[in-house]
């Protein structure tokens, strides 16, 4: 059984089509065939939109703003034969042919189709652009923003007025490999990318970012230098070698542990509460100038000396597992550090402290060469 449709050059059936090898038909013209996808499922408005033939031999459809052409299964094939264009399909069994109408010209500009005695349709060929459009590449980040909200269609492209006002992202563990699109969310103050396979990560256009999150992922260097707002940094868990946070004075959090760094600069970040660097290579740390410091966790390193005495806010302090040949923690607040541990620590045997007798009694978990005194330098 075979139905003959005549319609009008609208794009309510149809998707994305490509182009194949031209091939003479048996009238003499040329025939190109180009391999057609029918219409599934959600169909935006197109208002007064007709189809769009682009200059590589793809059939696209537009919404206001991006590109939004719909892949499903191939069911059938356009035909452009002399002067018509059909496509066909089957669909149970049935044989379906729609016909564009008869071609009044053909180029690598427009096509037009004469659909009355006295009109006709101009389908013209359009240069793909991106003007208002976010390109997103990765499916499973744009996945996620079109579960939010932010896009209706998995196509690469999101509208960007969609997305540069969003302040929080939360898109930790959706095994998303590209984060590119992220540079259009100039309002992000909040983003959290943990537990991803990110290998770069690009935010130097989100100059209000406040706090990133980007944990656990395979980044080997990571810019910050431009998120001057930037008060929290959780990066632990990647392959950073180097970490520059020149810029980034007004850090207050920074979680930098289980990478491979060998330097840490933390000079220029005297907002400084809480850093844990613990599970790097770092053979120095200077933390003479973090006064505001509460806690500091640096062990797993290859340190050799740490002095902590500038560190007068200091409640909690993790160094084992160094290599420390001195240690001091005279900072005229010993009493206010609850927590202490800094055993694993083999050539560690006098640590300067403000008073050796109290801190023999509640500070246990040294090593058992290691003693406490008010001046290691006259032991």
């Amino acid at each position: 059984m075979k139905r003959i449709l005549i319609l009008l050059c609208l794009p309510l059936l149809f998707s994305t089509c490509k182009k194949e090898e031209e091939a003479p038909n048996n009238n003499g013209n040329n025939q190109h065939s180009i391999v057609g996808k029918k219409w599934s499922g959600y169909v935006p408005n197109f208002g007064d939109r007709i189809f769009e033939l682009n200059n590589d031999g793809y059939l696209y459809f537009y919404t206001v703003n991006c590109i939004a052409y719909f892949q499903n299964d191939t069911l059938g094939e356009w035909l452009i034969i002399g002067d018509t264009i059909k496509y066909t399909y089957t669909n149970n069994n049935i044989e379906y042919k729609q016909i564009f109408g008869v071609m009044d010209g053909y180029s690598n500009t427009e096509i037009k189709f004469v659909l009355t005695s006295d009109s006709n349709s101009t389908c013209v060929i359009h240069t793909f652009t991106t003007s208002n459009c976010t390109y997103v590449p990765d499916d499973a980040f744009e996945q996620h923003l079109i579960d939010e909200g932010y896009d209706n269609v998995l196509d690469d492209y999101v509208t960007t007025a969609s997305i540069d006002t969003v302040t929080y992202l939360y898109i930790s563990e959706k095994h998303i490999y590209d984060l590119r699109g992220i540079e259009d969310f100039t309002a992000l103050t909040y983003l959290d990318c943990y537990n991803n396979q990110l290998t770069t990560l690009d935010l130097s256009n989100n100059l209000a970012l406040d706090t990133l999150a980007c944990t656990s992922n395979q980044l080997t260097t990571l810019d910050v230098s431009n998120n001057t707002a930037l008060t929290v940094l959780r990066c632990g868990g990647n392959q950073l070698t180097s970490l520059d946070l020149g810029n980034n004075t007004a850090l207050t959090l920074l979680w930098c542990l289980y990478n491979q760094l060998t330097t840490l600069d933390v000079s220029q970040n005297t907002a400084l509460t809480t850093l844990y660097c613990y599970n790097n290579q770092l053979t120095t740390l200077d933390v003479s100038q973090n006064t505001a410091l509460t806690v500091l966790w640096c062990p797993n390193n290859q340190l050799t000396t740490l002095d902590v005495s500038n560190n007068t806010a200091l409640t909690n302090l993790e160094c084992h597992y160094n290599q420390l040949t001195t240690l001091d923690v005279r900072n005229g607040n010993n009493t206010k550090v609850s927590y202490f541990f800094c055993g694993n620590n083999p050539l560690l045997y006098c640590i300067d402290v403000d008073d050796a007798a109290w801190s023999t009694a509640n500070w246990t978990n040294i090593d058992t060469q290691s003693f406490f005194s008010e001046d290691c330098g006259v032991e």
